[in-house]
């Protein structure tokens, strides 16, 4: 319990200065490297949405499917009902997501090509 309460330790302090100062660069880095904002919000969105909502509950469902030993000796009826649709909806997935995040990195490139303002640019 000690060790719980006292996180002085140097590695510790080393490790927080390390996540504190990637966070920051990698801020940075996105915050200038789309300037503008509509198509990093679209960005961030792409790159989450998909897997909050479809690929994250399928995996898990199907871990706990697994772990109750549901895959042994699965009849074909069993496996269409039950395996078929997650194994879909993680196919189902993986096109959404490649396809908008394409999409938006495509606005976020157009937006660039239409725009006086370049990244890392200041423009005020």
């Amino acid at each position: 319990s000690q060790r719980i309460l006292h996180h002085d330790t140097q590695s510790q302090k080393q490790r927080w200065f390390i996540l504190t100062i990637g966070t920051a660069v990698g801020s940075y880095l996105v915050a200038n490297a789309v300037p503008f904002f509509q198509d990093l919000v679209g960005l961030i969105g792409a790159a989450t949405s998909v897997p909050l909502t479809f690929t994250i509950p399928a995996v898990l469902y199907h871990q706990v499917l697994v772990q109750n030993k549901a895959h042994t000796c699965i009849p074909t009826r069993r496996f269409c009902s039950v395996f078929l649709p997650i194994y879909g909806v993680l196919l189902f997935s993986a096109i959404f997501l490649v396809s908008s995040l394409s999409g938006s990195l495509y606005s976020i490139v157009k937006s660039w090509d239409s725009s006086a303002a370049l990244p890392f640019s200041c423009n005020l």
